[in-house]
């Protein structure tokens, strides 16, 4: 067998990486480079590109080539070349995969002088789609998260944000607040806020599973245990089963849920101080929460 090492892309000269993108936009068919389109054909990350020269359009124009990005694009561009399209592919309606692969902007300046696809596609005179799907709020991102890390039994990374695990796309968050790394820190400051944080600094005692309460009490408050005091809960405990130790980032197939330590039907309340982590093993086990 002959072992090839790839080429070394550490510390390389400007003009290497500038050469590799002209190379990167002969080989892509679809006209201006962006980022997407690089990363599946250019030897370099299109962020190592942007931070060397200060943007990635930037880069783009010192290269030589046509630049992509969106500024300078009027609201009666959009309009044309939104309409340019779907007459193009012979279409009453363009959704923004379509308009991505064959229209001339990204979708930076349909937001800014529209506020969103669909009402960009009204002032186009188009129709909406019916694979169209309305702007997710931040707190159906912020959920879907919370269960992609609770499945994890770790902090996801932009490689885990796939289906089934993933509903949304890394791409949706990156688009949302910026980048990953800031939905992450979005994710973990809301998942903070309503509830009560100074609990989860405080150790907590392992106490066996068939624990029983040592008075009764009329259950007060919800059951249900929304996605912050999960997250919350899971994170304190290390994302694994109080009983038993087990853990989705060591073992596959483990489910974690959030159980009353306190029964709710015997008085316990949904409280971070009364949850606790158990795997669906251990917390079947154990009766009525």
């Amino acid at each position: 067998m002959k072992f090839d090492l790839t080429p070394d892309n550490r510390d390389q000269p400007d003009e290497v990486l500038l050469e590799d993108l002209r190379a990167a936009a002969k080989r892509h068919p679809f006209g201006r480079l962006t980022r997407a389109a690089y990363s599946e054909v250019g030897r370099f990350s299109p962020a190592t590109i942007a931070a060397r020269f200060g943007g990635w359009g930037r880069a783009v124009r010192l290269a030589g080539l046509e630049s992509a990005r969106h500024f300078g694009v009027t609201r009666d561009d959009c309009v044309a070349d939104l309409t340019r399209v779907a007459a193009r592919l012979g279409l009453a309606g363009v959704t923004v995969a379509q308009y991505q692969e064959h229209g001339k902007f990204s979708e930076k300046p349909f937001i800014r002088h529209f506020g969103g696809w669909l009402a960009a596609l009204e002032a186009a005179g188009l129709t909406v789609s019916d694979s169209y799907h309305p702007r997710s709020t931040d707190e159906a991102l912020f959920e879907n998260l919370e269960q992609v890390w609770q499945g994890l039994g770790r902090q996801p990374t932009v490689n885990d944000m796939l289906p089934p695990l993933s509903q949304f796309s890394v791409h949706v968050y990156k688009r949302r607040f910026g980048g990953f790394r800031k939905a992450l820190e979005a994710f973990v400051a809301a998942s903070q806020q309503p509830a009560d944080v100074a609990a989860a600094a405080k150790p907590i005692e392992r106490r066996p599973v068939s624990d029983e309460p040592t008075e009764s009490a009329p259950p007060k408050g919800a059951r249900t245990v929304g996605w912050r005091l999960r997250y919350l809960v899971l994170r304190r405990d290390r994302f694994s089963c109080r009983a038993c130790g087990r853990s989705p980032a060591s073992e596959t197939g483990v489910v974690l849920e959030v159980d009353h330590v306190v029964p709710w039907s015997r008085g316990g309340t949904s409280v971070e101080a009364n949850l606790q982590t158990l795997c669906d093993r251990c917390n079947g086990g154990k009766g009525a929460g």
